[in-house]
C-alpha cells in the first residue's frame, strides 16, 4: 500500500462518508472537510422537540472518523441551506453552491510530500487550483453523469422547457465540471454509465478509473426473517418500493403510468423520499402510497416489506438505493442509466429509461413467480456479499489510486 495520505474535501454527507472513512479505516485520513458534523448525543436530543430534525441530523454524525480529522465549517452548512431553502434551484443556488465550496476549502493544503487530495464534482475547482504540490495528486470523484447529460435529461422529461435562469445554472456548473476535469490528476466513476458519458465530453478514457460502490448488507438472519414474513403474508398484493426525490429525473412519472398499468393490478407501491416541485404535480391513484423522506431505520423495514424494487432512473452515478435493495435480498428493475451493479436476467431487469412497457412486463412477471422472486433476490444478495460490500468498496477504491503515478499529471499529458 502506497504511504499516500489523503485530504478529502465533501460538502455533505454522501454515502455516509464512505471515502474518508475507507481511508480513515487504513490510516490514510489526513483530514476530512465539510460542511456539517454533529456530536452523535445531538440528533437524539433533537428528536425530543423534533423527530423531523433529529432524523435529518443523524446524516451528519460521522461516527467512522475520529474528531481531530474531522474540519467542520458549521456556520457555512448552515448559511447555505437557509439559501437553499429561500432561492431554490437557479443561479443563486449556484452561487450558494460556489461560496460553500470556497469556505471548506480555505485552508486546505498539503503539509507534507505525501498528501493528495480527493474531493468531488462541482466542489473540486477552489481545492484544485490551489493545491500547490510538485508530488501531491488531485483526484476527482464524478459522482454522477456529467451536466451535459443533465441537461439532454431535462430537456427530454420537461418537453424542452426550461427557464433562462435554470439554463445559465446547467451551463455556469457545466463549465465548472469541464476546469475540474483539466485539473484533475485522475477521474473515479462509480459506473460504466458514467464512465461512457464522460467519454463522450471528450475526457480521456485512461484518465478514468471505474469504481463502483459498497454498501453494508444486513446479516443473513434478518433477511431470511423478511422473506420468510413475505411468503408467508396473507396479503395478496406484490409491494413494489421505490427510494428516491421524486423528480422526473427519478422516473416518477413512469412509476405513476406503471401503477395505472392494467399487467399490475394486483400490485402496490411504496414511493419514499423528498418531494419536489415536479412531484406535486402529479396525481396518484390509490395504490400508491407515499411515504415522504425517511429514516435509514424505516428505510430497513420498507426493504424487508417488499417484494421488488423499482428504480426507472433517467439518471444516475450508482444508485446506492440499488446496492442496499440487492443486500436485502430484493430482485431489481432498474435501467442501465442508474450504474447500478445488477446483472440483467440475473439480478433482476434492465430496462430503457422511459420504457413503461418493458418495465410493466419484468414487473409483472415477477409480481407473478413468487420463486423467480427468490431466486433473483438470492442472486442478487450474493452479488452484494461477494463483490460490492463496504469493505470491498475501500478496497477497490484504494487500490484504483494506488496503482497511479506518484508524479502529479502523468495522466493527463500535462507538464
Amino acid at each position: 500500500m502506497s504511504s499516500r495520505t489523503w485530504h478529502v474535501v465533501q460538502p455533505g454527507a454522501r454515502m455516509h462518508y464512505a471515502v474518508p472513512s475507507s481511508f480513515e479505516k487504513r490510516n490514510r485520513l489526513t483530514l476530512l472537510h465539510t460542511d456539517l458534523s454533529v456530536p452523535d448525543w445531538l440528533p437524539r436530543n433533537v428528536a425530543r422537540i423534533s423527530k423531523k430534525h433529529g432524523k435529518a441530523l443523524e446524516r451528519f454524525v460521522v461516527a467512522s472518523i475520529a474528531p481531530e480529522r474531522v474540519k467542520a465549517h458549521t456556520l457555512a452548512g448552515l448559511k447555505f441551506r437557509m439559501r437553499n431553502r429561500r432561492h431554490g434551484v437557479g443561479t443563486k443556488y449556484y452561487d450558494a453552491c460556489v461560496q460553500l465550496t470556497k469556505s471548506i476549502s480555505s485552508g486546505v493544503f498539503p503539509t507534507a510530500s505525501t498528501e493528495s487530495v480527493y474531493a468531488f464534482d462541482t466542489a473540486a475547482l477552489e481545492v484544485f487550483e490551489n493545491w500547490k504540490s510538485s508530488t501531491g495528486l488531485k483526484i476527482l470523484e464524478q459522482c454522477v453523469a456529467p451536466r451535459a447529460a443533465q441537461r439532454a435529461v431535462y430537456h427530454a422529461t420537461n418537453n424542452g422547457h426550461a427557464s433562462k435562469n435554470f439554463e445559465r445554472m446547467l451551463d455556469l456548473f457545466e463549465r465548472r465540471e469541464r476546469i475540474e476535469w483539466e485539473l484533475a490528476d485522475c477521474i473515479i466513476a462509480p459506473s460504466e454509465f458514467v464512465r461512457n458519458a464522460l467519454a463522450e465530453q471528450g475526457v480521456a478514457i485512461e484518465k478514468i478509473r471505474l469504481v463502483p460502490y459498497g454498501v453494508d448488507p444486513p446479516p443473513g438472519h434478518v433477511v431470511a426473517s423478511a422473506v420468510e414474513a413475505r411468503s408467508k403474508s396473507a396479503r395478496n398484493e406484490i409491494r413494489i418500493f421505490f427510494a428516491g426525490a421524486l423528480s422526473l429525473r427519478k422516473g416518477i412519472n413512469e412509476i405513476n403510468r406503471l401503477s395505472r398499468h392494467p399487467m399490475l393490478k394486483n400490485c402496490r407501491f411504496a414511493v419514499a423520499g423528498r418531494h419536489t416541485i415536479e412531484s406535486s404535480k402529479i396525481k396518484w391513484p390509490a395504490n400508491v402510497t407515499i411515504l415522504g423522506p425517511i429514516a435509514k431505520s424505516e428505510m430497513s423495514r420498507e426493504y424487508a416489506a417488499a417484494d421488488i424494487f423499482l428504480l426507472p432512473s433517467y439518471l444516475e452515478g450508482s444508485a446506492t438505493v440499488t446496492y442496499e435493495a440487492m443486500g436485502w435480498g430484493l430482485p431489481i428493475v432498474t435501467t442501465p442509466n442508474s450504474g447500478s451493479v445488477i446483472r440483467d436476467g440475473v439480478d433482476g431487469y434492465l430496462c430503457g429509461p422511459g420504457d413503461v412497457e418493458a418495465m410493466a412486463e419484468r414487473l409483472h412477471a415477477l409480481a407473478n413467480c413468487e420463486s423467480l422472486r427468490n431466486s433473483m433476490g438470492v442472486s442478487a444478495r450474493q452479488q452484494i456479499v461477494r463483490a460490492f460490500s463496504a469493505d470491498s468498496y475501500g478496497d477497490r477504491l484504494n487500490e484504483a489510486i494506488d496503482s497511479l503515478s506518484s508524479t502529479p499529471h502523468s495522466l493527463t499529458g500535462k507538464p
